[in-house]
């Protein structure tokens, strides 16, 4: 417990690096390959849950047998996908107007607000994993 805030602060390291990444991507103008564009942010929100949930359970894990590792990993996956996917489509419909209205600046909006949602996302994820990891059960 002594290193929680070097696990915090390496968490949110985690979080802007997804921010940085899916903003950028969902900012590119490229309305051709918004199938590619949603991959590529799941699987940014699945990677940023599962760095956070082994920044603070790297130990842990280790020390779980097989069967356990694989339904917390399953778990972790599919809660992280479904949220990222919900989320990025939740986003593409709430702006898909303002995006065509105004071009570039349009875009540029939905790239914010794409990074918005997945750093409120990794924030509520780190709070539930600090959470476990000072609340053990």
């Amino acid at each position: 417990m002594s290193n929680l805030s070097a696990r915090r602060k390496k968490a949110i390291a985690a979080i802007f690096a997804a921010i940085g990444g899916i903003g950028f991507v969902s900012a590119t103008p490229t309305s051709n390959l918004e199938v590619a564009k949603q991959v590529f942010m799941a699987a940014a929100n699945v990677a940023m849950y599962a760095v956070i949930w082994d920044i603070y359970f790297d130990e842990d894990l280790s020390q779980k047998d097989l069967k356990s590792l694989l339904i917390d990993l399953s778990i972790i996956t599919l809660m992280s996908a479904g949220t990222a996917w919900v989320t990025t489509k939740a986003i593409a419909v709430l702006i898909k107007d303002l995006v065509d209205g105004l071009g570039w600046f349009g875009w540029g909006i939905t790239g914010v607000l794409a990074g918005l949602a997945t750093g409120l996302l990794g924030f509520g994820w780190t709070c539930y994993c600090d959470d476990l990891y000072r609340h053990p059960k």
